[in-house]
């Protein structure tokens, strides 16, 4: 019922209840379903990742749907349940319209506005709007009628049109092929993430083997294939392109689970092999063959909720918020409130190597490890130095590197995230050491068919996953390893163009047994792969043009990334004391500072110190699990500097210089810096970090500037915790933290919005990391 109202020359009809409810489905589709279900129907990984069925798929989706709706709308129903009039009704409903409207507009605006800019056109758009929708009938008709109507389309689109919507559509996922294996090898099948060649190259193109000694151990026993490129740049279509052996098109590619590709490795060999298969974020392996974990709520719940916050609002807004990493899960992983280093990361992998030496020789291991994948926060021994997900340089909105806008143009920052990279390099060899180890230990290493390759690499110009005619080389361009049973060509390499369609008919020929589907690979070994000259290569959804042709003269020699990594961090040296060379002062690195003339002038400039080797945590920890390495600081400089060159920071540690970083305008903060400290500086008997700035205004000359580190912004560790009962008992300053079975010191605490953070130290009582 509809009641009409003449004030002056305004005519208003108010709503009823019903018609308010589906003017807000309007907005609530547009404002908040739309973004969800666009992120989830263009990334059906993510319900892989977590294990999820159809059934509850379909329940996720639905109450997606279904909960913005009744949120927005309970106003309005409480407001008829307390009878009150029509009028306040329509109010309520528009001042809920407005809201929408604003939201919706900040979704929209150009992301080089400033905050406080998008904010004011939000807030005005959000107002105007209200008022529209509150006095114009025609436009409060056009969302009553058209609510049901948009949202009906969204959910067509997901469930019908989306790449998500094979989650529905397709088979049963039966294998029907048995096929008949006549050599049995056992075989194991190790893929990295985000892995490109040069990382474990030397100045020559060779396997550094001081750096990576265990990639150096199986390029020995092996057959290296330099030139071996992937054929996507992206997990969910690299994984099923390496078990079915068939290349999968990203632009019409289905869930990676064994529903989408039921024809692949695991289904035809697993009448004859004992597999332990670890995958991470897909689900390729059958069900029967290999029983999935249940799904952790707690960790789905907060996925959901870091995705739908990074779908609903501008990337500016939301500093703090992990970022949708492309591992598909975990993204809150690095934002625990005291981390936990043992994380499941690595357990899977642990138990297919604690399972080989107990199982029959046919057997069948298959590892996806996620390293060196980013976040890089691990060093070459496996501990961590950092439990923050940022990467340095790279842009805050999209996955490119900055450039261009900085005091420098952030190159040097590159370059620390690189520094951070061949580390975590360093940890995916260390694992795959633990791998071989285990396979030698259970005897059957030389008789083994051993395939090691990467999904994709990393690019560290321009974009990171992104192909450029700059960058695809890093990106496509992956180590590729195989030894077979007792190999004759043990430490030798073949220039042939392999990929990633070529592991299943590899197998296929050690193993003796023919696919029984139509492939597009070869035998890595065969006189095919040998002659080939360009390949097929998909550059991603992103250009949304499917598959390229791939000309084989651009994979040759390593003339991009290469010669730069040997120019900053050499090449043939212990990553253990490996440091990031600056181009203009890397000689200074490993002199004592009394060796340098030194201005105590401590009042021309001051610093804040985010994180590094600082305070009595420094000095009594043995680090076994965590060494600060990542040093991270503000600079304000006051009239020091007379030219516009921008600012080294010269970092000591106990007297002697072992690192250097310029200060840059990133994430908003124009006097940023960050180095990388060698694990070998840090020492468990005491660390005292000292920070300088190298002064140059004397031609010829260069003198330390000695910074002063506040005793409230040495900081060793941040920690982000709920703004909850802790900000009750917490104050600022030196007050002592007392932990169940452990101690602690808080040297600062700053609150922004509902995030409480931290900065301090934390210890078991015996300096172990605390395990809660």
């Amino acid at each position: 019922m509809k009641c009409k109202h003449k004030t002056n020359s305004i005519t208003i009809n108010y709503l009823s209840i019903g018609d308010a409810v589906r003017s807000i489905l309007a907005l609530v589709t547009l404002a908040i379903v739309i973004p969800i279900l666009l992120t989830l129907g263009n990334g059906p990984t993510f319900f892989v990742a977590h294990g999820l069925n159809t059934l509850e798929t379909v329940f996720v989706v639905l109450s997606l749907v279904v909960i913005p709706i009744i949120i927005f709308s309970i106003p309005l129903v409480a407001i008829k349940l307390l009878g009150l009039q029509e009028k306040i009704v329509s109010i309520a409903a528009g001042s809920l319209i407005g809201f929408l409207a604003a939201h919706f507009t900040l979704q929209d605006l150009p992301s080089n506005l400033s905050i406080t800019v998008s904010l004011f056109l939000s807030v005005f758009a959000g107002i105007f709007f209200a008022f529209l929708f509150t006095l114009n009938n025609q436009v409060r008709r056009f969302f009553r009628e058209l609510g049901p109507i948009i949202l009906i389309v969204t959910l067509a689109w997901f469930f019908c049109i989306s790449p998500a919507s094979s989650l529905f559509l397709f088979g049963s996922g039966k294998n029907n092929f048995i096929p008949t294996v006549k050599n049995p090898v056992p075989i194991t099948i190790v893929v990295f993430d985000e892995f490109h060649t040069s990382a474990i190259l030397d100045r020559n193109e060779k396997i550094d083997q001081v750096r990576f000694p265990n990639f150096g151990r199986l390029a020995k026993d092996s057959v290296w294939f330099p030139n071996a490129i992937t054929q996507s740049p992206g997990t969910p279509w690299v994984l099923p392109t390496i078990v079915t052996g068939s290349l999968v098109d990203s632009m019409n590619a289905l869930p990676p689970n064994y529903k989408s590709y039921p024809d692949n490795l695991f289904s035809l060999l697993a009448t004859y092999y004992d597999m332990k298969v670890f995958e991470s974020y897909v689900s390729l392996c059958p069900p029967q063959v290999c029983p999935r974990e249940e799904t952790r709520a707690e960790e789905f719940v907060s996925d959901l909720y870091v995705l739908a916050l990074r779908s609903l609002f501008p990337a500016r807004l939301l500093d703090g918020v992990p970022e949708l990493t492309g591992k598909w899960s975990g993204f809150a992983s690095n934002k625990k409130f005291i981390p936990n280093f043992n994380k499941d990361e690595y357990q899977g992998v642990y138990k297919v190597l604690a399972s080989i030496k107990g199982r029959p020789t046919n057997q069948l291991n298959f590892i996806h490890l996620l390293e060196p994948h980013a976040p890089h926060d691990r060093i070459y021994d496996g501990r961590k130095h950092s439990f923050l997900s940022s990467i340095p340089g790279r842009k805050n909105v999209g996955k490119g590197w900055g450039a261009g806008e900085a005091l420098s143009d952030e190159k040097h920052l590159i370059e620390v995230a690189y520094h951070q990279y061949l580390h975590q390099v360093g940890n995916a060899d260390r694992i795959l050491g633990s791998i071989i180890d285990e396979l030698q230990a259970a005897g059957i290493w030389d008789q083994s068919l051993v395939i090691v390759l990467a999904d994709h690499g990393v690019a560290y110009t321009e974009n990171r996953r992104n192909p450029t005619k700059n960058n695809i080389q890093e990106i496509y361009k992956v180590p590729f390893f195989v030894k077979r049973p007792f190999e004759t060509m043990r430490g030798k390499s073949l220039h042939s163009i392999v990929t990633s369609t070529d592991v299943l008919p590899t197998i296929a020929k050690v193993s003796g047994f023919t696919v029984p589907w139509a492939v597009d690979g070869f035998s890595v070994f065969s006189a095919e792969a040998a002659l080939r000259d360009r390949l097929l290569v998909d550059y991603g959804p992103q250009y949304k043009s499917g598959l390229r042709q791939y000309p084989a003269d651009k994979l040759i020699g390593f003339n991009g990334r290469l010669p730069w990594q040997v120019k900053r961090f050499g090449d043939r040296t212990p990553l253990s004391k490996m440091t990031r060379v600056d181009g203009m002062h890397g000689s200074m690195i490993g002199r004592h500072i009394s060796s340098f003339r030194i201005n105590e002038d401590v009042n021309s400039m001051s610093v804040t110190l985010y994180a590094g080797p600082t305070g009595q945590w420094a000095s009594l920890n043995s680090f076994d699990e965590f060494i600060p390495l990542r040093v991270q600081g503000s600079l304000k400089t006051h009239g020091v500097k007379s030219d516009s060159t921008p600012a080294t920071v010269v970092m000591a540690l106990d007297g002697v210089i072992r690192a250097l970083a310029q200060v840059s305008n990133w994430n908003g903060d124009k006097g940023y810096f960050e180095a990388m400290l060698p694990p070998d500086a840090i020492k468990a008997d005491g660390n005292h970090l000292e920070l300088f700035v190298a002064d140059t205004r004397v031609i010829g000359e260069v003198s330390l500037i000695r910074v002063v580190i506040p005793e409230i912004s040495a900081a060793s560790i941040s920690f982000d915790i709920d703004n909850g009962p802790l900000k009750e008992v917490i104050s600022s300053g030196q007050k002592r933290w007392d932990l169940i079975q452990g101690m602690g010191n808080i040297d600062e605490i700053k609150s922004q919005g509902n995030i409480v953070t931290i900065n301090g130290w934390v210890a078991h009582q015996n300096f172990k990391s605390p395990e809660s």
